[in-house]
């Protein structure tokens, strides 16, 4: 009997643990409810803790996380007002704010996330399309106009968001950013041309002030050299002025003008060491049997 007594209350603890699954549910924190009846919403629940329903297929209770989701797109490429290709990537975050609304249009999660991309493609294709290449990649911080592009991106994407699906959207950001394989080439090549312009000018400016240089130099050679010249014959002039006087000296006294010249040509004969068979006789070596000179009487 006892086996018996046992057996029949683990059966109702069971039937007891069933029943409850099947007309009772729980919330927690950051959770929403729809309860439907027979497929159609007839209860929203915000609140956590337990909830009661009618087993299924009378109710069923949907519940959805109302934490904020993030969706972060893929690269994907649109045209700027100017008619420059970019590629860009958007972060958005969101969360459940009608559940009601999002179960009748949506239903779960994975298709909310596809169905936010879309939206933002839609949307940031026509944003981009009004604003210029410069609005987002520029030297002068003035130009670049992010947060104007992502909020002008936003506000539609927020307003269809909730209007059709119940979702909010908290927050819808740019976050990477770059160029297209072709249009990052064209830019090296515009880049290389611009530097080798700069660089040709510079070059330019190298060779105006080389030649600046060499003209300057040249002319202070030429005028070194005419000083020089003038200097040269200034002295050539004096020296001449008082080899005159010797001159006047050696025309009055012939002999001893004779005996200097002789003495030169055998000083330069013989500095180098060396070894002359002449005559005594032969002139200038004729110095070397005498040493006297005669001189004029008016010179004695």
């Amino acid at each position: 009997m006892k086996n018996n007594y046992l057996t029949i209350l683990v059966g109702v603890l069971l039937a007891v643990i069933l029943i409850c699954y099947l007309i009772a549910f729980q919330m927690s924190v950051n959770q929403l409810a729809v309860v439907t009846t027979f497929g159609k919403p007839t209860r929203i629940l915000t609140e956590p803790g337990l909830y009661w329903k009618l087993p299924w297929p009378f109710q069923k209770a949907y519940i959805f996380d109302a934490r904020l989701n993030i969706n972060e797109s893929v690269f994907e490429e649109t045209l700027t007002k100017d008619g420059k290709n970019i590629v860009f990537s958007t972060c958005l975050g969101w969360r459940i704010v009608d559940p009601e609304k999002f179960l009748e249009t949506i239903g779960n999660t994975q298709d909310a996330k596809r169905n936010l991309e879309g939206l933002v493609r839609t949307f940031k294709s026509g944003v981009m399309g009004k604003h210029l290449f410069s609005n987002l990649i520029s030297t002068d911080k003035n130009n670049i106009q992010f947060d104007v592009i992502e909020q002008e991106m936003m506000t539609p994407v927020a307003k269809e968001a909730e209007t059709k699906y119940g979702i909010k959207i908290d927050f819808l950001y740019i976050t990477k950013l770059a160029l297209p394989e072709q249009t990052t080439a064209k830019i090296f090549d515009r880049m290389k041309k611009e530097r080798e312009r700069i660089a040709e000018r510079y070059r330019a400016e190298g060779d105006a002030k080389a030649n600046e240089i060499k003209a300057k130099a040249t002319s202070e050679h030429d005028q070194i050299i005419a000083r020089a010249k003038a200097q040269a014959k200034q002295i050539k002039g004096e020296g001449d002025a008082a080899a005159a006087q010797y001159y006047s000296i050696f025309e009055n006294n012939k002999p001893l003008a004779l005996f200097l010249q002789k003495l030169d040509t055998l000083e330069q004969v013989l500095k180098e060491k060396s070894t002359v068979i002449l005559d005594t006789q032969t002139v200038p070596f004729d110095l070397l049997n005498s040493t006297e000179i005669k001189t004029d009487d008016k010179n004695d």
